[in-house]
């Protein structure tokens, strides 16, 4: 009798569970690579001639958790600095919500019957393994401040570590949630009009009807509907929170350098780096949400070159006043004007070749990037005599 052939094994089935992880795994190693050779040009810069790169990063990490365990040793204190810290990580897992839930995904997982209680748990994974870089970070810097010891931290090393634990979990719980809302949001944008979110419908409508119905419908003009209406009514939600979010990041230098004068130079600096990063990372954003508004709207009288310019002059918008607000705040003694205007000139210009051209493979860019923040930070650094 012929013996039968034993049959090929099984072909793995990956669970949702382990999918997304993967895929969310990926991407972010993808953004770690990317964005890693930034800090790490960044970290060279800053400390070039003075300090080492570990130094920096131990510092770094140290100053992440110090307002904490300040708090721990002053008890009325403790609560608004353990808020503070938790929404730090909720503030990581708004930065990469286009990572752990992208449109695309979110799409597809609609199609599927997933009971809420496996998207829960699907949730906590990616979140944790978002929040894990910072929570590492966050033990670093733990660590370096328990090794100094310096008095008012020695009878309260328990307190400080328990409160630091209830932040990461705080974290945790509150990245959950916003992943668990970004899930209800598209329900409730689906009981609106369909045109109430197709911005190119505003656009047509515009041009096609003023001249029919002048009284009816107010002309709109195509800036405000393909560039503010996106960012107004949820087409655009990356590239608004991007704009909010560099918004304050770029005033917080300000008080800052009244507060501490003597660190101008440095403040300068790291109002350079917050420039470029700023600018690079609403470009990324609203080329991708952006860009397809624009291709939907080939077919009207509008020239693509005047609405790329308008893309351009969005991402750029902020940085003139706020350099403006940061000069005002400047200590008057030992200022050279000549010099501020060059920095003030070179981050403006720099951040604008940041936008304009085309996006570059990651090695070509890094060095670019490298060499505009290598000259806006020697300019910062000889402001003052």
């Amino acid at each position: 009798m012929t013996a039968l052939a034993e049959p090929p094994p099984p072909t793995a089935v990956l669970s949702y569970h382990a999918m997304r992880l993967r895929w969310c795994r990926l991407a972010l190693l993808d953004f770690l690579r990317r964005w890693g050779v930034y800090v790490a040009v960044a970290v060279l810069v800053v400390g070039a001639g003075t300090v080492s790169a570990v130094q920096i990063v131990l510092a770094a990490a140290s100053w992440v958790v110090l307002p904490l365990f300040w708090a721990a040793a002053h008890g009325a204190w403790l609560v608004p600095a353990l808020t503070a810290q938790a929404l730090l990580g909720l503030g990581a897992v708004w930065a990469l919500r286009p990572l752990l839930w992208p449109t695309a995904w979110a799409e597809s997982e609609r199609a599927l019957p997933l009971p809420a209680a496996v998207t829960r748990s699907s949730d906590r994974r990616v979140v944790a393994l978002a929040l894990l870089p910072l929570f590492i970070l966050e033990a670093i810097g733990a660590a370096v401040l328990i090794a100094h010891d310096p008095p008012w931290l020695h009878p309260v090393r328990g307190r400080a570590g328990v409160a630091l634990a209830v932040a990461a979990l705080a974290s945790l719980a509150l990245g959950v949630q916003r992943l668990q809302a970004l899930r209800r949001a598209p329900r409730a944008r689906a009981a609106r009009p369909a045109e109430a979110r197709d911005v190119a419908t505003y656009a047509r409508r515009s041009t096609s009807t003023a001249t029919a119905l002048p009284s009816a419908r107010p002309t709109l003009h195509w800036t405000r509907a393909l560039l503010w209406l996106p960012l107004q009514r949820g087409a655009a939600p990356r590239s608004a929170h991007g704009l909010l979010l560099a918004i304050v990041a770029l005033a917080a230098p300000a008080p800052l350098l009244i507060a501490w004068p003597a660190l101008a130079s440095w403040l300068l600096a790291a109002w350079a780096l917050l420039a470029l990063t700023a600018a690079a990372r609403i470009d990324r954003l609203t080329r991708d949400e952006l860009l397809p508004q624009f291709d939907a709207c080939a077919s009207l009288p509008l020239a693509r070159r005047a609405l790329d310019r308008a893309r351009v002059a969005l991402v750029l918008a902020p940085l003139p006043p706020l350099l403006a607000l940061l000069a005002a705040a400047l200590p008057s003694a030992g200022l050279r004007p000549g010099v501020l205007a060059a920095y003030a000139l070179a981050c403006l210009a720099c951040a604008a070749v940041e936008v304009t051209l085309p996006p570059a493979d990651p090695s070509a860019q890094s060095g670019r990037w490298m060499f505009m923040l290598v000259v806006c930070v020697c300019l910062a650094s000889e402001v003052y005599v």
